[in-house]
């Protein structure tokens, strides 16, 4: 069968799953930011606004000698530990992902909840790993019991809610899709079990269908394809469309190229009636939103924003130009300014009306910067050789799907002084709270118990210490710490 040929405009962030270093935290902490974080519901107001610059208010001293109450600023009491911090063993400790944490030692697992309590006591019961593949926490957890030789899933409270041993399946594989949903491998197919149909699980065996893998998975819906044979040595065609957890066809196959769905559209193409293909968008029930109309492959939607290119033998001055969901035309950026800013095939992430790249953001309307103003202008300056923004990571996301999906309401960011120190810090985009660069590692927060993984490091000589080493709340304050390690 032949292989889809996704191409995705945007690139997603990928590497290392959690922000690190192990160095000593700086010793300076950040000025006090300003108002930031539009909601995007202001995009297609219409209505002027004053640029970033001049909306910037200078206040002067560090984050920890202002209060500004009225944001609930507490940078002050960043990488503290709380009064009534919990306290686990020593234990690997693990981010939690849905609700739920698992710590590990040797072939000792457990399970947490966010008030450090145990779900599932420490027991030799693999959790969430299977041989080499790994697989994180989600609304249920794998298990495997090599004793008793079953594989079951439990769900958040550490109940057992099905037996895949007695379903007849032996797992090999997982791969995880979106919050909710979950595709176990057996030896022969693919399934996919659905979390809120606890008890059971729904499959689609996919040998003449996509495997249901991450990027084929979005929204409930499988991207699958159709294929019609060949005749008179004509060669086989494929059509794609969407089907549902019933193995019914939710799309119908009938089109030439097909992506996931992103904030509840798809991109689709067709061949016009000269044989090129032209690219529009789709609902979930197959209507057309936007005309097959694009000779260039336009971005998902990130936010109610997609990007469009004009055909590459255009002699027009516009590089790209920004869409909302109707398909009208919000901005267009010129080809001086995108290069300047090459933000359009190097958006990494949306959040509140801004979009990331790698090395600088846009609003949506259009204006940009590089990513060092952005963040000078909130505050968060240091003495250092690099500031810049940490992308969330497919690998690293509350759920380990799509990054698109996401839209954090924060962004982690990094300082790194010139003796290649690297601190993160947090930047809370609806409130502008900024949390100060005290951590030497720090993953995401998970977004139903509101905790990130972090730890603060100091060196000493040709060793490093370790301060603190736990979760902490969204003002950056340890809730729950890891108990230091035995000498004995």
């Amino acid at each position: 069968m032949k292989r889809i040929n996704i191409l995705f405009l945007l690139l997603f962030a990928t590497g290392t799953p959690y922000a690190q270093s192990g160095n000593k935290p700086l010793k300076d902490v950040i000025n006090t930011v300003d108002s930031a974080g539009k909601k995007l519901k202001n995009v297609f107001s219409g209505k002027k606004k004053k640029s970033e610059s001049t909306q910037k208010e200078q206040k002067g001293g560090n984050a920890a000698d202002n209060n500004n109450s009225d944001r609930g600023s507490v940078a002050g009491k960043a990488g503290s530990v709380s009064p009534n911090v919990k306290w686990v063993d020593d234990f690997q400790i693990g981010p939690f992902m849905g609700g739920i944490a698992i710590l590990r030692k040797g072939e000792i697992n457990m399970l947490i909840s966010p008030l450090a309590e145990p779900i599932l006591p420490a027991s030799k019961l693999q959790l969430g790993t299977l041989w080499s593949m790994t697989a994180p926490v989600r609304d249920f957890v794998f298990c495997q019991d090599f004793q008793k030789k079953e594989q079951f899933l439990v769900n958040r409270h550490g109940k057992k809610v099905v037996s895949l041993t007695a379903a007849g399946l032996e797992i090999c594989d997982i791969d995880c899709l979106e919050p909710g949903y979950i595709c176990l491998r057996d030896k022969n197919y693919k399934y996919i079990a659905v979390a809120d149909t606890l008890g059971r699980i729904s499959k689609i065996s996919t040998p003449a269908l996509v495997e249901c893998q991450m990027l084929h998975f979005s929204e409930g819906l499988l991207l699958a394809g159709q294929v019609t044979p060949g005749q008179q040595g004509q060669p086989s065609q494929i059509a794609y469309g969407f089907k549902n957890l019933q193995d019914q066809w939710a799309v119908k196959p009938a089109y030439i190229s097909l992506e996931p769905f992103s904030e509840g559209l798809a991109i689709a193409g067709k061949k016009d009636m000269y044989g090129e293909i032209k690219y529009g968008f789709i609902d979930k029930q197959g209507n057309v939103v936007i005309p097959f109309q694009y000779s260039e492959r336009p971005s998902p939607f990130k936010s109610g924003i997609s990007f469009i290119k004009p055909p590459v033998t255009s002699t027009s001055d516009i590089r790209y130009a920004a869409i909302n969901t109707k398909g009208e035309i919000v901005f267009t950026v010129t080809q001086k300014n995108a290069f300047k800013f090459p933000i359009s095939v190097d958006l990494k992430f949306a959040s509140n009306g801004y979009f990331f790249g790698s090395s600088s953001v846009m609003d949506a309307r259009g204006n940009t910067q590089e990513i060092k103003t952005f963040l000078a202008q909130r505050g968060i300056t240091a003495p250092a050789s690099a500031i810049d923004i940490v992308m969330p990571s497919e690998k690293s996301s509350p759920y380990s799907y799509r990054v698109s999906k996401l839209a954090p309401d924060y962004f982690i960011y990094r300082i790194t002084d010139r003796n290649a120190v690297q601190m993160y810090g947090i930047y809370w985009m609806k409130t502008g709270k900024v949390i100060p660069p005290v951590f030497t590692t720090l993953h995401n927060f998970d977004p139903v118990s509101k905790l990130a993984l972090a730890k603060i490091e100091t060196r000493e000589g040709p060793k490093t210490k370790v301060v603190h080493d736990g979760y902490i709340n969204e003002d950056g304050v340890f809730v729950i710490l890891k108990k230091a390690a035995s000498d004995w």
